[in-house]
This record gives structure tokens, C-alpha cells and sequence, in this order.
């Protein structure tokens, strides 16, 4: 087992997780909202634009672990990538909120939006695939993995709560004055964000090292990418479980803020409710590692998904209404949101396992392309849920800026609401059917991969001894017997 990871790299890790999912959170929360409420975008093209993006992220995220997986530089082959990536990626994104239809035409407005989206889902990846990557490369040992996946899970809960918390007061407070417009607003806060991710990507890439020595093996080919990712069948259940999990979990938050503006009628608690679940789920991620070393990885999924639906299905029922209980509603806001943290945490440490099955079942090891399963599940989950809640809200009639009808709010409440449930109630019944690393088995399976990697180490390190015995003895070319001038003794 892997020795225990420096204190510097634990904080600059979370750092970079802190920067990055402030991008990340900024773009789930405000975009949609961004182009129907003022851009002027219909929600039937929000939707087809968001499914399309991720459908396109589907060919170039795999494509990109490829890359990162055959990167050799003397900075390793994660770190240069979180780098260029941070760097292109915070480029995209002050054009993505700018607002285009003062000066183009609506088809150009269309336009303008669906390329700087897509193009802003491409960069994306280039980061989040070789960050997520580095947790199986910065440590073997099972409890510093515990420990390792909490960091960034925590630290990205922190930055992006912070924009969800705070990101509509300043977006009001920015965009007014002598004349500021509300799309300002958005573009002056998009500027602060790119700041923050710009930073913290830079630490993470300084500090961060991989430690985690993969067994020496060839260049991974494209043919080999289809085998990792459709032959290692845990991976495989674990792209369902994060698909389905980040959809339910997008349904709601990527409608959070209809809920208030439409449902509650009350924007002003907004910041509180989101405050209460951000302090929930940093409690919920503090006391991950305690809970799993006194029961399992596997009780944890499984009750992190029972209070998720408990929280979701509570809502409908009693707190989706203008004259619901505010602070019934926020305790089930808050069980949900504990419940989301677990399972984030879950199925982070569940993909890392995934990285030593493939090098324990093909002796094969590849971190990137397996997490970048983990970028596309997310991109393509939240692009799925945002699908999903702009056709519903074509569908009932949303209008935005006005008092929306019974149908509406209804639907809103039943995207939200029941069938997020309804998802994470499927996560249950495919864990327990196929998912296997845990318990005994997980054991084992880490026991014989040490050994493995122990007998090539032993294997390589008597190959060289041998061809160094066997190198040829330097040889003058007159022919002669003379012994060669090295050889011979000075004085």
C-alpha cells in the first residue's frame, strides 16, 4: 500500500476542486435560466441544444482520456492537461454569458449560443478528466482513498454552493446601476468565476504528484479504449449508476431556481435554503470516511439513496407550493442534500476501484479514460435533465417573467420531484444487482494485484540486471590483443 499523501497536496487538490466546480456549478445553475430568461431563447431549443452537446461529449470525452492516458512529460500526465485545460476552458466562458441579440439576428443569436456551448462542454473536459484521474494515481491504500475522494468532493460542494448561494444576489447587484442590465450582471459575475477557477486549477496543477507507480505496460491504442470501457463491466455499472444519479440530481438543481421564482413565489429565501443544504452536505462529506470504516461503502450508497428519495418525494408532497412550510421544506431540501453528498462521494471512490479492476482483469491500467466516463456521465446526465426540463416546460406552457399556471408548476413539481425519485429508486435495484467490489471480493482482488505488481517490479529489476552482465566488453578496431585504454592501470 501507497505511503500516506502529503498535507500540501491534499489542500492544493481540494483547491483545484474549489476553483473548477465554481465553473461547473456557475454554468448547472444560471445557464438555462440565462438563455430563456434573457437571452430570450425558447426552452425547445435549450433543450435540444443541452442534448446534443452532450451527445457530441459522448465521441470526444473517451477520446480525450486516450490522450491524457498516453501523455508522458516530466510534469507527469495529469498535471499539464489540468493547466491547458483551466486555461481554454475560462476563455470560453465570458462569450457564453454575454448576452448576443443586441447585435444579431435570432438565428444568429441560436448560432452564438450552440457553438460557444458546445465548444465550453469540449474545454471542459480537457480538465476534468485529468483532475478526477489523478485520485487513483495520488494513492492505493483504500482508507487514503476514502480520504482523498472526500477532499475534492467537499472542497467542489464549497465553491459551488458559494455560486449558487451567492451568484443571484450579485447577479442583481451587478447588474443595476446607471446602465447596467441584467445580462451585465451575469457577464460582470461570469468574470469573478473564471478568476476563481483560473486560480485554483493553477495551485492544483503546481503541488499535486502522482505516486501510484502503473505497472509498465504499451501504448494504449483506440482498440484498446473500447475494451476498457465496454469489457470492464463494473465500469459499465458504474456509468449507469452515475448517469442515472446526476440526472436525478440535475433535475432538481438545474430547475432549483424556477422552484423559488415560480413555485415558492419567494427568491429571498433562495440563499438561505441553499446555505442550510451547503452546510448539510459539508457535514454529510466530513463524516463519510467515519461512517464507512464502522459499516461499508456498500450501506452507505444504499442509505445516502433512501434519504435522497425520502427528501425529493417530501418535497412534493409538502413543500411545493406557495403556501408550503418553509421549514419543513428546508429540512427535506437538507436530507436530500446529505444524501447527494454520500452518494457524490460513493461513486467517485466506486470509480477509482474500477481503475485497479481493469489492471487486475487486463493487466491494464488506465485512470483518464475510465474518469472520463465520469465527465461525460455528468455532462451528459445534467444535459439529459436540462432536456428533460426544457421540453416540460414547452410542454405546460412556461412563459417566462410571468405568474405561471396550475400545469406548469405541476410538471415542474413532478420533474423535480417524482421522477428524480423514481431515478434513484432504479440506482438501488442495479446496485444490488451488479455491482461487485466490495466486501470480500474487493479484498482479494486488491491482495493479487499487489502481487502482481510486486513479481513485474522483481521481473524488470532482474531484466535489467541481466542485460547490464551481459553488455559486450568494448573492443579496439586495430585488431590487436591490447587491452582497451579503460583498462589499462595509470602509473
Amino acid at each position: 500500500m501507497s505511503a500516506a499523501v502529503p498535507l500540501k497536496e491534499k489542500v492544493s487538490f481540494g483547491i483545484g476542486a474549489l476553483g473548477k466546480s465554481t465553473s461547473f456549478w456557475f454554468m448547472n445553475a444560471y445557464l438555462m435560466v440565462f438563455f430563456t430568461d434573457v437571452v430570450g431563447l425558447s426552452p425547445a431549443y435549450v433543450a435540444f441544444l443541452f442534448l446534443f452537446a452532450r451527445l457530441w461529449d459522448a465521441f470526444n470525452d473517451p477520446f480525450m482520456g486516450f490522450i491524457v492516458d498516453n501523455t508522458k512529460t516530466r510534469w507527469g500526465k495529469f498535471r499539464p492537461w489540468i493547466f491547458i485545460g483551466a486555461v481554454i476552458n475560462a476563455a470560453i466562458i465570458p462569450f457564453l454569458f454575454f448576452d448576443p441579440s443586441e447585435i444579431l439576428s435570432p438565428i444568429g443569436v441560436m448560432i452564438w449560443c450552440g457553438v460557444f456551448y458546445i465548444l465550453w462542454g469540449m474545454t471542459f473536459t480537457v480538465i476534468d478528466i485529468p483532475f478526477w484521474s489523478l485520485i487513483p494515481a495520488i494513492t492505493s491504500n483504500p482508507r487514503e482513498r476514502d480520504v482523498i475522494a472526500v477532499i475534492p468532493r467537499t472542497c467542489s460542494m464549497i465553491g459551488g454552493q458559494c455560486v449558487v448561494i451567492f451568484g443571484l444576489p450579485l447577479i442583481t447587484y451587478l447588474g443595476t446601476g446607471i446602465g447596467a442590465t441584467e445580462a451585465q450582471g451575469y457577464w460582470r459575475f461570469a468574470m469573478i468565476v473564471v478568476a476563481c477557477f483560473l486560480s485554483g486549477s493553477i495551485v492544483c496543477a503546481m503541488n499535486v504528484r502522482e505516486h501510484v507507480t502503473p505497472p509498465v505496460q504499451p501504448k494504449i491504442t483506440l482498440r484498446d479504449v473500447i475494451t476498457l470501457l465496454f469489457k470492464n463491466d463494473q465500469l459499465v455499472v458504474i456509468i449507469i449508476l452515475t448517469v442515472i444519479n446526476n440526472m436525478a440530481q440535475n433535475l432538481v438543481n438545474g430547475t432549483i431556481i424556477y422552484y423559488f421564482k415560480y413555485i415558492l413565489n419567494n427568491q429571498d429565501i433562495y440563499p438561505y435554503f441553499m446555505g442550510a443544504g451547503a452546510i448539510t452536505q459539508f457535514l454529510a462529506f466530513l463524516s463519510f470516511p467515519f461512517i464507512v470504516q464502522r459499516t461499508s461503502r456498500k450501506f452507505v450508497f444504499i442509505f445516502a439513496a433512501c434519504i435522497v428519495i425520502l427528501g425529493y418525494f417530501g418535497l412534493f408532497l409538502f413543500g411545493s407550493s406557495a403556501n408550503s412550510n418553509i421549514f419543513l421544506a428546508g429540512a427535506l431540501y437538507c436530507l436530500g442534500s446529505a444524501g447527494t453528498a454520500y452518494t457524490l462521494v460513493c461513486t467517485t471512490v466506486m470509480l477509482a476501484d474500477t481503475v485497479d479492476y481493469g489492471e487486475y482483469k487486463f493487466d491494464t491500467r488506465s485512470e483518464s479514460i475510465v474518469f472520463s466516463m465520469q465527465t461525460m456521465t455528468a455532462k451528459m446526465a445534467g444535459a439529459l435533465a436540462g432536456f428533460t426540463s426544457s421540453l416540460t416546460l414547452a410542454f405546460v406552457g412556461y412563459v417566462p417573467n410571468v405568474p405561471q399556471s396550475d400545469d406548469t408548476i405541476l410538471g415542474l413539481r413532478v420533474v423535480m420531484f417524482v421522477v428524480s425519485s423514481v431515478l434513484i429508486l432504479a440506482t438501488i435495484l442495479i446496485y444490488f444487482r451488479y455491482y461487485k467490489l466490495n466486501g470480500s471480493f474487493y479484498k482479494n482482488m486488491m491482495i493479487k494485484l499487489e502481487e502482481n505488481r510486486a513479481k513485474k517490479a522483481q521481473a524488470k529489476a532482474l531484466e535489467q540486471g541481466t542485460e547490464k552482465q551481459n553488455e559486450p566488453e568494448a573492443t579496439n578496431n586495430t585488431g590487436s590483443n591490447e587491452k582497451p585504454i579503460t583498462d589499462v592501470a595509470i602509473g
